[in-house]
C-alpha cells in the first residue's frame, strides 16, 4: 500500500469470537474492513449487525465495503496488488 500503510488479511474460520479478538488486538489492528458480499455466517456473531457493535465496544471499527472482496481466479494477494483493488482502496480509505 501506498504511504507506508499495511493492508493484512484475516478469516475467521472456525475460531470463536474471542479468539479472533485476541488476534486482532495483539497485532493492534484498529480497523476492519468486512470484504464479504454477504456479511453473513453460520457463525452468528459473524455477522455484519454484531461485528459492527462489538469490534467498536473493543474500539476496533468495522466497515463493510463489498467491492474490495472478489478473488475471482487470483488469489487474494494478487486480487490486492491490481488497479482495480488499489482504486476501490483509495475511495473507501478517503471517506
Amino acid at each position: 500500500m501506498e504511504d507506508g500503510q499495511i493492508c493484512y488479511t484475516i478469516g475467521y474460520g472456525n475460531s470463536i469470537f474471542n479468539e479472533f479478538l485476541n488476534r486482532l488486538q495483539d497485532n493492534s489492528i484498529k480497523i476492519v474492513v468486512d470484504v464479504r458480499s454477504y456479511p453473513q455466517s453460520q457463525r452468528p456473531e459473524y455477522n455484519a449487525e454484531n461485528l459492527e457493535v462489538k469490534l467498536p465496544e473493543n474500539e476496533i471499527a468495522y466497515y463493510h465495503y463489498p467491492l474490495l472482496g472478489g478473488m475471482g481466479k487470483r488469489s487474494y494477494i494478487e486480487y490486492m496488488e491490481s488497479a482495480g483493488f488499489r482504486k476501490e482502496f483509495a475511495i473507501y480509505y478517503t471517506r
